[in-house]
């Protein structure tokens, strides 16, 4: 697996994002601003709603991944992806309640998410759509390793050729929402890795605990960071989600990222560890 694109958001909070410095092909529409409020403490895009625009990337990659906050539910749907093929081939969408919707092109729905999304929390989505289907992987939280709820359904049955990152349906405008750290990838990204934090002796081999030691951020042996935090300030970025810092400490360069457990295996000497071993072996 390679992640193939990545835009990591990082701006002037208030400014109008410009799609290509983030490195998207383009954009239309009512362009997003930056907000101070993102997934690892930096800044996001904020889709205010009321109007439709969108970035874009023309990639023929299936795989996404990216993390979706609501600052409120939205009054009424709200559309935060859509995959451009022969016509749409796909789109993602919030309801008022904060269930997922995934839909076949823009006129059939086929499926709906029993979970409900809350305001003010950072979620994880991993997606894939393509002429053979489509499967949406919701994660709680952000960080996390096996997703809360899946998704799946049949799609326009095309080939991408697009992948727009929110408002990108007109019909689907009803409301404000953060993005951030968005990815394009050739497989499941797979972006998350940690576990939650607990008392000592809970969380001592997890990637939460191995990327706070390698940060030197632990307190009294406590983390005090996420690990896609711990991980940019060990790696001396900035706003990159977890798998990106990894890579840049590791010295790949995109295109040629690699998955969680590649990069940390590669940073640890090793082959075929888990993540959360890979980690311990760097440190040990």
């Amino acid at each position: 697996m390679a992640i193939v694109r990545t835009h990591p958001h990082s701006g002037t909070v208030g400014a109008t994002v410009d799609p290509v410095a983030e490195g998207y092909t383009n954009g239309a529409g009512a362009l997003p601003t930056y907000v101070a409020t993102g997934v690892s403490g930096g800044t996001s895009l904020d889709f205010a709603g009321g109007a439709a625009g969108y970035l874009n990337d023309n990639i023929t990659d299936e795989y996404s991944g990216f993390y979706l906050y609501l600052p409120a539910l939205p009054a009424a749907d709200v559309s935060v992806r859509r995959i451009i093929g022969t016509g749409t081939v796909s789109a993602i969408a919030v309801t008022p309640t904060g269930a997922l919707t995934i839909w076949n092109g823009l006129s059939t729905l086929v499926g709906t998410s029993t979970t409900l999304l809350a305001i003010g929390q950072w979620y994880r989505i991993e997606y894939r759509a393509g002429a053979t289907g489509q499967e949406l992987r919701l994660f709680s939280p952000q960080d996390a390793e096996t997703p809360v709820e899946t998704l799946t359904g049949a799609t326009n049955g095309t080939a991408v050729t697009q992948h727009n990152t929110g408002l990108a349906w007109a019909g689907k405008i009803g409301g404000e929402v953060y993005i951030d750290q968005v990815v394009i990838a050739d497989d499941w990204p797979n972006l998350g890795g940690t576990e939650p934090v607990g008392e000592p002796g809970k969380f001592g081999d997890t990637l939460t605990y191995s990327m706070n030691r390698l940060a030197g951020t632990l307190v009294n042996g406590v983390p005090t960071l996420a690990a896609t935090g711990a991980a940019n300030v060990w790696a001396g970025t900035k706003d990159l989600a977890l798998v990106g810092a990894l890579n840049v400490k590791a010295g790949n360069v995109r295109p040629n990222w690699l998955a969680l457990g590649g990069v940390l295996n590669q940073l640890a000497g090793t082959t075929g560890l888990a993540p959360t071993g890979a980690a311990q072996r760097i440190l040990a």
